[in-house]
């Protein structure tokens, strides 16, 4: 394994860019179908308050959290002959895709134990979306050691994750029409056809990160106990301001909590093909819509970033967003709710949600390389089972933020008429509370540091230091074979 950084040499080939694209793709579409979904599937089939699920959901990410480290340990310390990172997708496909189909299930419980059931599966789902989502989020480590590399690579998958993100909610109206389901609406049947389908493409494409990647960076072994933890997130200063980061602006997530409410409250009935379909598949227009200028933000992030850098790229976007929701949901609330007005305000809203989705992925792999610049302990497992952590805790949150607002809204998926009050309450949730909270996520990145010359300073000496290490090992083994 080369050692030495060139920056004219290529360690990426568009094959392996494809490659994790499409598996980031295939993880995103199942995490999609489950933020999209699963609330509404609860409640319309089986009746569920939206504020008490969102609960239960909080504690199950929270209690699966907890485990991160652990999963990140495991990882950490692997002996694989394919790698530390690569040979963990695999292994988490089969629990992944059989928890992916057991959210989806009509079962007869009701009451305490129907809660008690989404609790368990729930948990479960989230352990083994731990076990998927590190090692492939770590891979980003692995690929190569040029920033500028990374760059390029996290550009093009993060792109291929939004559209994984939103390719649920483009499948549900084709299966809803391809089986004649009356009225256009979304029922059980629809629900499991859906989710196996998900699970098994999204599986498959997963898997291609195993079979086509390579991880370039040399690995090590090392513990990643709560200790160590605690060592990192003292020592790492930038990793711990993303973490603050990533904090301040959880409500970012309520969008997608409640895209499938707020495509059935602000949108209502629409027509494809000539069928009809319920407003619940109006998500379709809402989460396309969001789709395509999420995409073009993260198509133009790799520019912004060489031009700007990440922290001001990130400030930047962030202003933006506080501004651009609050102009929406003025003119939303001056009674401006056309399907027209809608559609035309997220195309501009969802710009700001691709820049911090791409810059989150390269500015924890660069935090990986400082921790090993600072340390020359390289540790990918242990930097994302905590950023896994972050995320599902803000995650949680903002479900249970999107889901009480949902609640204390009154609406229900049964309704036929929505109140003004309502639509009010749910249009807030879906823009302007994620724009206040991408304003927030700013604050502590004007104190991040590990950008421009910095970065690159660190990317050669540690280039310098594997070398060395590499040649201390060879005169090592050379002495050893004299004797």
């Amino acid at each position: 394994m080369d050692t030495a950084l060139s920056a004219t040499k290529k360690y990426v080939s568009a094959k392996e860019i494809a490659a994790y694209s499409l598996g980031l793709f295939g993880m995103q579409s199942i995490v999609g179908m489950v933020n999209s979904y699963q609330a509404q599937f609860y409640n319309k089939t089986m009746g569920t308050n939206f504020f008490l699920l969102g609960i239960i959901m909080l504690i199950a990410r929270v209690s699966s959290a907890l485990a991160d480290p652990i999963f990140g340990n495991i990882i950490d310390k692997s002996r694989f002959r394919n790698g530390k990172l690569r040979p963990f997708i695999l292994i988490s496909l089969v629990p992944f895709f059989i928890m992916t189909i057991a959210l989806f299930i009509v079962v007869p419980f009701r009451g305490a134990g129907l809660y008690i059931y989404i609790f368990v599966t729930f948990l479960l789902w989230c352990m083994a979306m731990t076990f998927a989502d590190i090692p492939s989020q770590s891979m980003l480590c692995a690929l190569s050691p040029l920033p500028a590399e990374r760059n390029k690579v996290a550009g093009v998958s993060n792109i291929w994750k939004n559209v994984g993100l939103s390719f649920s909610v483009v499948l549900m109206p084709i299966v809803c029409i391809v089986t004649n389901s009356e009225g256009g609406e979304i029922y059980a049947k629809q629900y499991m056809i859906v989710a196996v389908l998900i699970a098994v493409l999204g599986g498959l494409a997963l898997s291609m990160i195993f079979f086509f990647n390579k991880e370039k960076v040399p690995f090590q072994r090392n513990k990643s106990s709560l200790k160590e933890i605690r060592k990192m997130l003292k020592v790492n200063k930038p990793m711990v301001l993303l973490i603050i980061s990533l904090f301040l602006g959880f409500a970012r997530g309520t969008g997608m909590i409640i895209q499938a409410q707020a495509a059935h409250s602000l949108v209502g009935t629409i027509t494809v093909f000539g069928k009809s379909l319920s407003g619940d598949n109006a998500i379709i227009l809402l989460g396309f819509t969001s789709a395509l200028s999420s995409i073009v933000g993260m198509a133009i992030s790799p520019t912004m970033t060489r031009k700007w850098g990440e922290r001001t790229t990130f400030i930047a976007m962030a202003i933006y967003g506080g501004i651009i929701t609050s102009i929406a949901f003025t003119i939303f609330l001056s009674g401006v709710t056309s399907l027209a007005f809608l559609l035309i305000s997220l195309l501009f809203v969802g710009l700001m949600y691709g820049p911090h989705s791409f810059m989150t992925m390269i500015m924890v792999a660069d935090c990986v390389d400082y921790y090993e610049w600072k340390t020359g302990i390289r540790s990918e497992g242990m930097h994302y089972s905590v950023l896994s952590f972050v995320v599902k805790i803000t995650t949680a949150l903002s479900v249970v933020l999107g889901l009480g607002l949902i609640q204390l809204s009154g609406y229900s998926a049964n309704a036929e008429t929505i109140a003004v009050s309502t639509k009010n309450t749910i249009y807030f949730s879906f823009v302007m509370l994620p724009g206040l909270s991408c304003l927030l996520s700013m604050i502590p990145i004007f104190f991040y540091k590990l950008v421009g010359k910095e970065k690159h300073k660190i990317a050669l000496e540690l280039a310098e230091m594997r070398a060395n290490k590499n040649l201390s090992a060879e005169e090592n083994q050379i002495c050893a074979n004299e004797q």
